[in-house]
């Protein structure tokens, strides 16, 4: 556990690269609360627990909805995609339906070659490549796609919350 935490730490420190494009994505989802556009999420196996946090949890960003083959986008809209391979099948789909919607697309994702496998406004990488832990078969083990990708959900959250309550005291 002491290696994980570790590694998890150095993780989640890498993602102080994204700060500004967190700021400017999480600039991009509050227009499309206050613009009554609809925030679009879709997760590909573990990363459905950010969709579920995004629409469903107690933290969650208002106007979200799970994103499938029937949604429809619009200028006002924002998708959030989010897997370890941005190449799933479903994915490309949802994300050629959103730009030919003119909608803003975010990608969370495992690794950089995936961001230009889809048309992608922002992209942001766990850097999780494999087990974090190594054991003594040469195996690793303890591959945490999911806690990194909520990590970056969080930086979203918090700014887009933020932006909101500074409309609000300005309305």
């Amino acid at each position: 556990m002491k290696i994980f935490d570790t590694q998890l730490k150095a993780l989640t420190e890498k993602l102080t690269q994204y700060d500004e494009d967190i700021e400017d994505a999480a600039r991009i989802l509050a227009q499309s609360i206050v613009s009554d556009g609809r925030i679009y999420w879709y997760g590909e196996n573990e990363m459905k627990g950010i969709v579920t946090q995004a629409c469903l949890g107690e933290d969650r960003i208002a106007d979200s909805f799970l994103a499938d083959e029937s949604t429809s986008f619009s200028a006002m809209d924002t998708l959030v995609v989010m897997s370890q391979d941005l190449s799933e099948n479903m994915i490309e789909t949802l994300t050629n339906k959103a730009v030919q919607g003119q909608s803003t697309v975010i990608g969370i994702h495992s690794n950089i070659e995936d961001s230009s496998v889809v048309d992608l406004d922002f992209s942001f990488t766990t850097g999780v490549k494999n087990g974090l832990v190594p054991m003594e078969s040469g195996n690793r083990i303890g591959s945490p796609h999911l806690l990194i990708g909520l990590h970056l959900y969080y930086k979203l959250y918090f700014a887009v919350m933020e932006m909101l309550e500074e409309h609000t005291e300005l309305d």
